[in-house]
């Protein structure tokens, strides 16, 4: 019974020395290391925006260089400007809600094309399809089983094709 008191007081210890190490490493200088990389990554980053931003090129101009830029002075030259870390963000911004758009156009076009195709009427005719009269059958199977979309697609398909 003695060895069972010595090793619950040996392994209180032990868990108590080991949360106190853990407590000390956690504690012991938390500002030094992290922020400097912080620091140094943020620097780093806000130069490269200010340099962005100004658009302040820092390579020297040769003698070629401004012979050239003044022989095409007469030439009327389009720069394109700069795009800003703002400007793109909300170029991106917009691409990304015209795909959302797209996207869900795409959805509502094909959960119309399956509400079409599974309608009694549409069934009806594409059973009618294996009697007389084709042409007409066919024609009221683009009307009750096409959306007007894919209708006017495969009127000009089939001017292209014949």
């Amino acid at each position: 019974m003695e060895i069972g008191k010595k090793a619950i007081a040996g392994g209180l210890s032990l868990f108590l020395l080991g949360g106190i190490c853990v407590y000390l490493f956690v504690t012991a200088h938390p500002e030094t290391a992290p922020e400097k990389r912080s620091a140094r990554q943020h620097g780093a980053m806000r130069a490269a925006i200010a340099q962005i931003e100004n658009k302040e090129a820092v390579a020297p101009v040769s003698d070629v260089e401004t012979r050239s830029s003044i022989s095409n002075s007469d030439v009327e030259t389009t720069d394109k400007p700069e795009m800003t870390h703002s400007a793109f963000l909300a170029a991106a911004e917009e691409r990304r809600e015209q795909q959302l758009i797209n996207d869900a156009e795409t959805r509502r076009l094909n959960k119309l094309r399956r509400i079409k195709q599974n309608s009694v009427e549409c069934k009806f005719w594409k059973q009618q399809q294996n009697s007389s009269a084709a042409a007409k059958i066919a024609a009221n199977i683009e009307e009750h089983c096409l959306l007007a979309i894919d209708r006017s697609s495969s009127n000009s398909s089939d001017t292209i094709t014949e």
